[in-house]
Order: C-alpha cells, then sequence, then structure tokens
C-alpha cells in the first residue's frame, strides 16, 4: 500500500474476493466471478504465514489502506452464483433447475433437444429487438416449449445433494434434477461461450415464467415483475451483502456487475440501504453506456466504452469531437482495457537492473494512478491521457462516490497505462511475476501529453514544458 500510494493512487478498486465455487471451475483456482457465498471472502487470498484468516487480513488491508487516504472499491456479483453456491443447498427455491436427463449442447449446434442458450429464428430475433428497442416488454417473446420443459419446480431442501463436485435435486415423484449453467443474456443470439460455473438467480417466482431467458433475467416481462412474484428472501439477502462488508470491513464503494441486468427495484434498494449507513458510498457500474439513467439510479461512475473507441483513429477522433462539443451525464472510465478483454503485454526497454518498465495487471488487485514520472516519458500508449483529467474527490476525507473531473466533469480516470508498447493480441491470461520498476525523473513538474494509439502507427504529441520525463497517467497492478 504504501507503494501504491507513492504511485498517487487514491483508490484501489479490487475485483471480487468473495469464496469460489467448484463445479465447472474455469482453471484450477476458478473464476472470481462463480460465487460460492458473498457473505465469504475467498481463504485462498489470506498470506499462510501471518496466521490470520481472510476476513481479519482484509480488515487490516482497508484500515491500513483509510490509514493512508486511499479507499477501497469490492467488485460484486448479484444476479448469479456459483452452480455449487451454499444457497443451493439452503434455499433450492433461489434456483433455477433442469432435468438431469438433459445433456448440454455443443455451441455450435442447434440441436434444440440440448440444453444451452436459447434458440430462435430470424424472424423471432427481428421482432424481439424491435419489441426491445420500442420497450414493449409486456408480451415478449419466450423461448420454444422444447426448452421451457427442460426446468422443473425446485426440489425440497431435503431432496437436493451433493455428487460428484455438483448438487443434484430428487422432485417428489423421483425425478432427478441438476443446476443449469448460464450463458450470455443478450442478444439472444450471442455467440460467447457458455458460463459452465456459474447459474443465474431466480429473482422473480411466477410459475409461467419458470426458465433462464433473456425475457426473466435481463429485460424482464412485465407480467413476471409484478409485486406478488419478487422472490423476497432472495431479495433481502441480496440486498444485505454490501451493508455486512460496510459494517464489517468499511469499504468505500462497489463496482455492480453487470447492474445494469438487475430488476430496477432490487437496485433501488440496495442503493438506498447502502446510502443510509454511509451517504458517501460509491457505486460504480459495469455499463458501457453513459447515459443520465445510470445517474438516476444512484451510480457515480460507469465504464463507459472509451475503452472500445480509444483503439480506432476514427472512432476515437470522433470521440473526442464529442467531449469537446457535449457534456458527459456521467463520469466514466477511461482505460484501454478491463477484465474482460484482452491484456496490454508490455515491451519495454531493459533498465540497468535488468528489468523492463511496464504495467503487471492481475484479476483481482487494482490500483488507479494519477500520474507518476519517468525518466523516459511516455513511449507510446493506447489512448488519450490529460492531466487535466485526474480523479479526485470533493471533499479531502471523502469517499469515491464524489469522484469527478478537474476541468471538464466527464471522464472519470481509471487508465491502464504503462511506458511500453501494448500488444492487443496477447491472451488474457498473459501474466508478468516481476515487480513494476518505475524510474524516477530529476523533476517532479507536469507536463501535459496527449497520446493517440491506433494499430496502424504510434504517434507522440507533447505540449507544454517542464521535466521531458513525466508520466501523467498509468496503472499499476500488484498481487496482495
Amino acid at each position: 500500500l504504501p507503494y501504491i500510494r507513492r504511485l498517487g493512487a487514491d483508490t484501489v478498486h479490487l475485483l471480487p474476493i468473495t469464496s469460489i465455487g467448484h463445479d465447472g471451475n474455469k482453471g484450477t483456482l476458478g473464476s472470481p466471478y462463480a460465487i460460492r457465498n458473498p457473505y465469504e471472502i475467498d481463504e485462498n487470498l489470506s498470506e499462510p504465514i501471518l496466521g490470520l484468516d481472510a476476513k481479519a487480513e482484509f480488515r487490516a488491508f482497508v484500515e491500513a489502506a483509510h490509514r493512508m487516504g486511499i479507499r477501497v472499491v469490492v467488485e460484486f456479483v448479484f444476479r448469479t452464483a456459483a452452480k455449487d453456491a451454499d444457497w443451493v443447498k439452503e434455499h433450492p427455491g433461489w434456483m433455477y433447475w433442469i432435468k438431469e436427463s438433459v445433456a448440454p449442447r455443443d455451441p455450435q449446434h442447434q440441436d434444440e433437444s440440448r440444453y444451452g442458450s436459447p434458440l430462435f429464428t430470424q424472424a423471432e430475433l427481428e421482432q424481439i429487438h424491435r419489441d426491445v428497442k420500442e420497450a414493449r416488454l409486456g408480451n415478449l417473446l419466450p423461448p420454444h416449449e422444447i426448452y421451457r420443459k427442460f426446468f422443473t419446480a425446485p426440489p425440497g431442501t431435503d431432496g437436493v445433494q451433493k455428487e460428484g463436485g455438483g448438487y443434484v435435486g430428487r422432485l417428489a415423484d423421483g425425478t432427478r434434477v441438476r443446476i443449469p449453467g448460464a450463458f450470455a443474456d443478450w442478444p439472444p443470439d450471442d455467440n460467447q461461450p457458455p458460463w459452465g460455473d456459474v447459474t443465474y438467480l431466480r429473482m422473480y417466482t411466477h410459475p409461467d415464467f419458470n426458465y433462464i431467458g433473456y425475457n426473466t433475467i435481463r429485460m424482464y416481462d412485465t407480467r413476471l415483475t409484478q409485486p406478488e412474484y419478487v422472490n423476497r428472501p432472495l431479495w433481502d439477502k441480496i440486498v444485505g451483502i454490501i451493508p455486512y462488508y460496510q459494517r464489517e470491513f468499511g469499504i468505500d464503494g462497489v463496482m455492480i456487475d453487470m447492474g445494469h441486468a438487475l430488476p430496477v427495484q432490487l437496485k433501488a434498494e440496495m442503493v438506498a440501504t447502502a446510502r443510509k449507513n454511509n451517504p458517501d458510498f460509491a457505486f460504480w457500474d459495469e455499463n458501457f453506456s453513459i447515459t443520465q439513467k445510470s445517474r438516476e439510479e444512484g451510480y457515480n461512475a460507469v465504464f463507459g466504452y472509451l475503452w472500445v473507441d480509444e483503439h480506432h483513429r476514427e472512432k476515437m477522433t470522433a470521440f473526442l469531437g464529442r467531449l469537446a462539443s457535449e457534456a458527459f451525464p456521467i463520469p466514466f472510465f477511461g482505460t484501454p482495457e478491463n477484465h474482460n478483454t484482452p491484456r496490454p503485454v508490455p515491451v519495454g526497454p531493459r533498465t540497468p537492473a535488468g528489468r523492463s518498465s511496464q504495467t503487471v495487471s492481475y484479476p483481482r488487485y487494482r490500483s488507479y494512478i494519477r500520474g507518476t514520472s519517468s525518466r523516459n516519458g511516455i513511449r507510446s500508449t493506447p489512448g488519450w491521457i490529460s492531466q487535466s483529467s485526474r480523479f479526485r474527490t470533493s471533499r479531502r476525507s471523502g469517499s469515491p462516490s464524489s469522484a469527478n473531473m478537474d476541468t471538464t466533469g466527464s471522464v472519470l480516470r481509471s487508465s491502464h497505462r504503462s511506458s511500453a508498447r501494448c500488444c492487443h493480441s496477447a491472451p488474457a491470461t498473459a501474466r508478468s511475476s516481476s515487480t513494476p520498476h518505475l524510474r524516477r525523473s530529476a523533476s517532479s513538474t507536469r507536463t501535459i501529453r496527449r497520446c493517440l494509439h491506433s494499430h496502424a502507427s504510434h504517434r507522440r504529441v507533447e505540449q507544454g514544458s517542464g521535466s521531458p520525463g513525466t508520466r501523467i497517467s498509468m496503472q499499476v497492478c500488484r498481487s496482495v
């Protein structure tokens, strides 16, 4: 933390730190988004030599961060759970269930007799898109009947047992049922690979909508969302997650994974409850749209779409034009990549100590840097960098909820930068074990730099005066 603070960071964003399930694990350790229990912290994050459990260590981490003037924002997932989540056994009615006899479908095939993302004809897809675009949500086209019949009523608690690493249920008539995996919910023909380690939570209990589909987990048919069908015990448990982390650990904010896909009323309850405990509590929205709607829902910032456009010269030019002529309704992130994209891989010069000047990215611990120095300056970085777009708060001791712009009031900077070139075709698993090494400049005088990057060329334009080696914006990511 002292190292991060010396870099100029005042906020650390942690990807989910909650306990991870095992059924359908991605890799050896599993994905932090496959949450076994949102009220428990992953014990793999603790340092055994300290003799502390993960909760005690995280509590100490937050306290130390606060003492150094650093706020802690934690990412949470509220609409999915691991397929072997604790809630499966404790609350079977919070999950969707399908017949165990239904085999999974290969994403490359169109066999409707197997389970996978619901299949639609081209005409049906066109109708669905028209209805959603025009906000006609009262009678959305459902998945085909053969798909809906895969799903069953939930088994009783006594009928749920763990077999071979996953949960299996037994209905009163003896039918064996299992937890179905999840998939991308919008658009209905999205070609993402299935999410075999997580399942969707059953937010509503309407018997006619007992299936996973775009109209039950994302666009929400209005017949489904009537108050009498709210899965109230589940909602209360979800609403209680943030207050638990406020009370037990003192976190300062949350990034809500796919928050725009949560039921609006549930999200309103979450925001109101958290802000009752701390009026300055921050909410960040993982939303690529930059609209007034996010502001109205209580968010302080959205992820935005700059991370897509800044890699394309024409789109970046259009974005800069919009930035110069329009006022954005809410701050958004200025970053060239995120946890859903390939990671930049540094190819920097060797330092005298034999290490490359670089950015090392780890999936759970991120620190957003406003400005650090480098003797050689910026060689080639993606995107657009300006001193005027530093992340700050309007109160000296405030939380990230008051994040705003120094001048334009439009962009929340949380850049992933380094002094090295970036390789956009790098695999997402690329990692480096070496510690980021930053070389100091002789002067701390700031120089405003704007850099434009495209695949075709690397250009650098410098403005202002002062030290030739001031790096205005970068990100350093370190493992704990």
